[in-house]
């Protein structure tokens, strides 16, 4: 995805995310076009959720990804995030817990993390619902 900056950790927390969001968007430093995929490694409250809502109230366009992770939380997660994404301004929601799941190829054997091409995949899905330029 051009200009694109990721900031990635593994096992990162929601509201860790949040902390971080929260810090880039006080300093100057969030885009105008803000990707969350958060959730994998623990459930997502309303609470965390208002709380991001009030960070990014101001981005043009804010895009979830729901989760496909084999979790006791992953259906609880999805029905927040579902929930949710559409009280964001622009806020928009990709379905990777069934576009993913309909291809089990693209993950290694854990389900969880991908293989090339799945990442490939899952970088069109986001760049597909992001605005050029932003």
């Amino acid at each position: 995805v051009p200009g694109v900056w990721v900031n990635a950790l593994v096992s990162r927390g929601f509201g860790n995310g949040i902390d971080l969001i929260r810090s880039l968007h006080d300093n100057g430093q969030l885009g105008d076009t803000v990707v969350v995929h958060l959730g994998t490694n623990g459930v997502i409250t309303d609470g965390q959720m208002e709380a991001l809502l009030a960070i990014l109230r101001d981005r043009k366009h804010v895009v979830f990804v729901n989760l496909k992770v084999p979790r006791r939380w992953e259906a609880q997660d999805n029905a927040v995030l579902a929930a949710w994404a559409p009280r964001f301004p622009n806020g928009v929601l990709i379905d990777w817990h069934n576009l993913g799941g309909a291809h089990p190829e693209l993950f290694y054997a854990d389900g969880i993390h991908l293989r090339p091409d799945g990442a490939r995949y899952y970088a069109d899905l986001i760049a597909q619902q992001t605005p050029a330029g932003s």
